[in-house]
């Protein structure tokens, strides 16, 4: 199969590796995000807001961690966005610690921008493969959101009542888990086909040939946003909502 190729496999494994870690910060956000907040304000129409940030941040960093890739390459972009979660995890610890609601939506937001660089393991996994098997690369990456939609809310949980502070050990436990996804993500190596730019081989966006505006007017393109966006509202009512009313 497609992961059988000696450093493509080493590659899809890491790549798979750190999907399952990095979705498995937002999951968990999903799940204890608007618990959490209960105890943080008494205003029940800020109780999301939290969780509403992890998606504003991923949105806002998409074109700079694109951009930051472009010209550092995929393993600094990663490595940053590690970085990036681990300070959101302080200032949700922090916000425990101190009951500043604030601070949790900053922490949040921070957790949010490594999303967007999370998003880009499904395009290393493409260069990482012959186009033939593009489709098989992601579908292997798509997979190991299956696990994260479990490991995420189970370390929430599991970490609720570590310790005296509720939440306080559930943040913890997923800064550990980001360490371990930058311990792991520094040791992709991209392939000879997709090697690390560097200053000669960068593409100025003028030079792109396709406009950010010609995307934007594809049909394909707008009916793929509408079904996303569809499918995503319906998902953060369903999962934001629930766990506050239980």
């Amino acid at each position: 199969m497609f992961f059988f190729s000696l450093k493509i496999n080493r590659n899809l494994l890491i790549l798979f590796i750190s999907q399952i870690c990095g979705m498995s910060a937002a999951s968990a956000i999903v799940l204890i995000g608007g618990i959490m907040s209960q105890s943080l304000t008494s205003q029940a129409s800020l109780m999301t807001l939290p969780i509403a940030l992890v998606i504003v941040g991923a949105d806002i960093g998409i074109l700079p961690a694109a951009w930051f890739m472009q010209h550092f390459g995929r393993r600094a972009g990663w490595v940053f966005g590690c970085l990036l979660s681990v300070i959101g995890f302080i200032f949700c610890i922090l916000s425990l610690l101190t009951q500043l609601f604030t601070l949790f939506c900053i922490g949040t937001f921070c957790i949010g921008l490594n999303m967007s660089y999370v998003q880009q393991y499904r395009f290393a996994a493409i260069e990482n493969t012959t186009p033939n098997q593009a489709g098989y690369a992601v579908s292997f990456l798509l997979v190991a959101g299956i696990f994260s939609a479990y490991l995420g809310p189970w370390v929430g949980s599991t970490g609720i009542n570590l310790f005296d502070q509720k939440f306080l050990g559930s943040f913890i436990i997923l800064m550990g888990l980001t360490l371990f996804n930058l311990l792991i993500v520094i040791w992709y190596q991209p392939s000879l086909q997709t090697a690390e730019p560097t200053q000669k081989q960068v593409q100025p966006i003028s030079q792109i040939p396709s406009s950010f505006w010609s995307i934007l007017s594809q049909k394909n393109y707008l009916i793929a946003v509408a079904i996303a966006a569809i499918g995503y509202a319906t998902m953060s009512f369903i999962m934001t909502a629930t766990p506050i009313h239980m």
